[in-house]
């Protein structure tokens, strides 16, 4: 099975976190830990004329087209055994990644606000309220799991997908996380994963 990337985005939705977490390279892309035949294995951007809906990203596998982050998310999860184990986890799965997007949806306005005095409103109100809440939310899951993982007793698209959610704050208010110990630990041990932490010290760092 043959896959191509395309996006306009480097840290966006974990879908490049999810084809990294378990290889060794890019053209391997997790070809020894989900048994598939990758034969390419391509991350570069593509004219959005190309895409289903006029917008990127996109992902090619063996010449069809998936379009939307989320859809491409969940598929490469699937694909890769980091979907859950069964249809309570993946639906577990779910449920976090909705709240990760929940989060993103309240940084995108801080991001896109034009307006320099409403900015500064923003910033404060994620500052203050925002991130303290979802933090706060995102911690209680995984104490309620154990700690370890945010579903089950192995590594799932959850955990990437908090991981990746908090790239753009941290990026900009480096430590909302001190406060929520547990969550930082969990954050620091899932970016250590080998090849994981390769393809993140790799990748080209963006405002969002």
């Amino acid at each position: 099975m043959s896959y191509s990337f395309f996006s306009a985005l480097t840290t966006t939705f974990p879908y490049k976190m999810t084809m990294n977490v378990k290889k060794k390279s890019v053209n391997e892309a997790l070809n020894s830990y989900a048994a598939i035949d990758i034969k390419n294995v391509s991350v570069f951007c593509l004219g959005i004329s190309a895409a289903p809906f006029g917008q990127l990203p996109i992902l090619h596998v063996d010449g069809k087209r998936l379009a939307q982050s989320g859809a491409i998310a969940r598929f490469l999860a699937r694909e890769f055994g980091l979907a859950g184990k069964n249809s309570w986890e993946q639906g577990l799965v779910d449920q976090y990644m909705e709240l990760a997007v929940d989060m993103f949806k309240e940084v995108i306005k801080w991001y896109f606000e034009k307006d320099e005095q409403k900015k500064r409103e923003c910033l404060k109100n994620l500052t203050e309220v925002v991130y303290p809440k979802y933090c706060g939310l995102f911690q209680n899951a995984l104490e309620q799991n154990g700690g370890k993982y945010f579903v089950g007793n192995d590594l799932t698209l959850a955990d990437l997908a908090v991981l990746d959610i908090f790239d753009t704050p941290m990026h900009h208010t480096s430590n909302i996380l001190d406060s929520f110990p547990k969550l930082k630990a969990h954050r620091e041990r899932i970016a250590s994963t080998a090849n994981l932490a390769s393809y993140i010290k790799k990748r080209k760092v963006t405002d969002i």
